[in-house]
């Protein structure tokens, strides 16, 4: 029987997973691997998806099912456990009967890019969004014990700046600047989070979790202020080859 994998989410049209693994795949030889897209409109046809395709060894999550799929799973490992964020599923049968195993490799990816990327000099930091992606963040910041305040543009706490609120004080303040929101993703590449670029210099770092495009707006803006810039490419290379680990442990 042939070894399935795939990508869960909603929409999935830009999503660059089937095309690394099937390369992988033919590199290491795989002839019986295949890895496919499952758009699902909700969560609950999770079910009938694993029904479908019981040949199914593993998956990975994106937005908007990293928390929504935690109800179907047996168990969570490491920062998934403590994330309650969960974007790779490993699927066994061990009695015959299907098991799922949720862990998160956005905290680990995200770590060890970021690790590369800052200097001794980072402070402080402003979190662009609210989302599952934006507290995976901050829980890596916390381990650097940075500061950071989030952005939104409906703030829920105190915490939380709205982006009306970003004074040129505020950014002059900050050291590093992380967008976790789609905005500006493709197609629409022309988008940008409502973020004041012009109260950006040079000390600034600024790191986009999108990968497609290459260079967002915002970086684009960033970048043309001196500031040192980073896009989610490598970050999504790392995630990547970690599920592999994953689903071959």
């Amino acid at each position: 029987m042939n070894n399935l994998f795939g990508i869960i989410g909603n929409p999935l049209d830009h999503s660059f997973s089937p095309s690394f693994f099937e390369e992988k795949f033919s590199r290491l030889g795989l002839q019986d691997y295949t890895y496919e897209k499952f758009p699902l409109h909700h969560i609950y046809e999770f079910p009938d998806l694993i029904i479908q395709h019981p040949n199914l060894k593993g998956l990975n999550v994106t937005l908007p099912y990293k928390r929504q799929i935690i109800p179907f799973l047996h168990q969570l490992h490491g920062h998934a456990l403590k994330l309650l964020s969960v974007n790779v599923v490993k699927i066994s049968k061990p009695n015959e009967l299907f098991f799922f195993e949720g862990f998160n490799t956005d905290a680990s990816a995200f770590d060890r890019t970021l690790s590369l990327f800052l200097n001794d000099k980072i402070f402080s930091a402003l979190i662009l969004g609210t989302g599952a992606t934006s507290d995976m963040v901050a829980y890596v910041l916390d381990s650097y014990q940075i500061k950071y305040n989030k952005v939104s543009r409906n703030p829920i706490d105190n915490d939380t700046f709205s982006y009306e609120e970003l004074s040129e004080n505020i950014v002059q303040n900050t050291d590093l600047i992380i967008n976790t929101t789609p905005v500006g993703t493709f197609p629409n590449t022309e988008e940008m989070p409502d973020f004041p670029v012009n109260f950006l210099d040079s000390h600034h770092l600024i790191y986009d979790v999108i990968y497609n495009p290459a260079e967002t707006k915002l970086l684009y803006y960033a970048s043309l202020k001196g500031c040192r810039t980073k896009n989610g490419l490598e970050m999504l290379y790392l995630q990547a080859d970690m599920s592999w680990e994953i689903w071959n442990k």
